[in-house]
């Protein structure tokens, strides 16, 4: 009987949602610790950036990929990069919050009919960014200004004076929420990733989760 070859996983969160703000108002560039890779057999990064604001975007931030060829600083080269956009975003009042796990949110009426079915949303918690989460919206109703998510809410949204939002755009499908998946060649040593703004009004909120596969077990 031949053996099953079972791989070893280990999810982690490499920055969890920090502000990317724009040239005007603040840094306008992050810098992720790294993930040693060293002695793993593969590393997937999983990189959100979404905007958290409505302000019109002339030029588009974009994210930088790094894998490390040594011990040194030096030794970091880029990887791959990838660009946020320039749609941007409308929002949505979340009129009463949700906790973690609920598959609608109440919300208010403007711009409501601009959730549209199998769009990727971001649910801003302003007053605890790392509440914040990514969503999909799989339904609506507009008799009671409801919005219906797949997998539900990632956490509890508490609406503290009614300030958090849902951002979505009214050009595209995808265009509130930037996703990607890279994959990091196995010869690098580590791991990171950087997050640019070089417009002067728009503000993001980014992330990096990796999975690791450590090893092969033989069973």
């Amino acid at each position: 009987m031949a053996a099953t070859i079972e791989l070893e996983r280990v999810p982690a969160q490499l920055q969890d949602w920090a502000t990317l703000n724009d040239t005007g108002s603040g840094t306008p560039y992050l810098d992720t610790n790294q993930v040693d890779i060293s002695s793993e057999v593969s590393c997937l990064l999983h990189i959100n950036m979404c905007q958290d604001n409505t302000n019109a975007i002339a030029t588009s931030a974009f994210c930088i990929v790094w894998g490390k060829s040594g011990a040194n600083d030096e030794d970091w080269h880029e990887i791959c990069r990838r660009e946020y956009g320039t749609t941007a975003c409308t929002e949505i009042d979340v009129s009463t919050g949700a906790d973690s796990g609920d598959v609608s949110m109440a919300c208010d009426a403007t711009n409501f009919d601009y959730a549209m079915i199998g769009q990727k949303v971001f649910v801003s918690e302003k007053g605890t960014a790392t509440n914040s989460f990514v969503a999909t919206v799989i339904d609506w109703t507009d008799t009671v200004n409801e919005i219906w998510l797949l997998d539900g809410a990632a956490s509890d949204i508490t609406n503290t004076a009614h300030v958090d939002k849902i951002y979505c755009t009214t050009a595209a499908p995808f265009g509130a929420v930037a996703e990607w998946n890279i994959r990091v060649p196995e010869e690098c040593y580590a791991a990171k990733v950087s997050f640019h703004n070089p417009d002067a009004d728009a503000v993001y909120l980014c992330r990096v989760r990796y999975s690791l596969i450590t090893d092969y077990t033989s069973a």
